[in-house]
């Protein structure tokens, strides 16, 4: 499943926020915060559409947040879940590569 939010009245970090807490159907407040997945501020900064030098319409930044594909454009934050994300990360095995 694949959302995709357009929202240019706030900020690239907080429409992110929003996004992703939709797409897992959860508060915002439960999720982690942004900035252990990617820097919001440095995301507004591109994305300010207000500043003087606009990001061009190809401009686009993809990372995780909370087990999910971000992809960021100028236009839209689309949101998509990422398959057998717990296998990807390593976080069904906690304990690998330890020893006694």
């Amino acid at each position: 499943m694949t959302a995709a939010f357009e929202t240019p009245s706030r900020s690239k970090s907080l429409e992110i926020v929003s996004a992703v807490a939709d797409h897992l159907e959860r508060e915002p407040i439960d999720l982690d915060p942004l900035y252990h997945s990617i820097d919001p501020d440095a995301i507004d900064s591109l994305f300010d559409t207000s500043a003087s030098s606009v990001p061009s319409e190809g401009t686009r930044v993809t990372f995780t947040y909370e087990r999910c594909e971000v992809t960021v454009t100028r236009a839209s934050v689309d949101v998509s879940s990422q398959p057998n994300a717990a296998t990807a990360s390593g976080l069904d095995t906690p304990n690998e590569g330890l020893t006694d």
